[in-house]
């Protein structure tokens, strides 16, 4: 079972010095945490997702072709 500051971690989150120690909720969507950390304090994390580096290639690749696209068309609108 991984706990939950592991978990934390994991999803990118730097707690610097701090430690989680008592999560207490998670909202409905589950990027948003609370609870209490080592100290005492109260605690809200809030996860936002970032694309994978493979999303970026394909939103280039799309663009690409569609630069591709618009040229050749612009070229055969020309040679009419």
């Amino acid at each position: 079972m991984l706990n939950f500051t592991d978990y934390i971690i994991g999803q990118g989150v730097d707690l610097g010095d701090r430690t989680l120690a008592l999560p207490l909720g998670v909202s409905a969507d589950g990027r948003t945490f609370y609870g209490m950390d080592s100290a005492g304090s109260g605690f809200v994390v809030t996860v936002s997702p970032v694309p994978e580096p493979a999303t970026y290639a394909l939103i280039a690749a799309g663009l690409g072709l569609l630069t591709l696209r618009r040229r050749v068309f612009r070229c055969a609108a020309i040679k009419q």
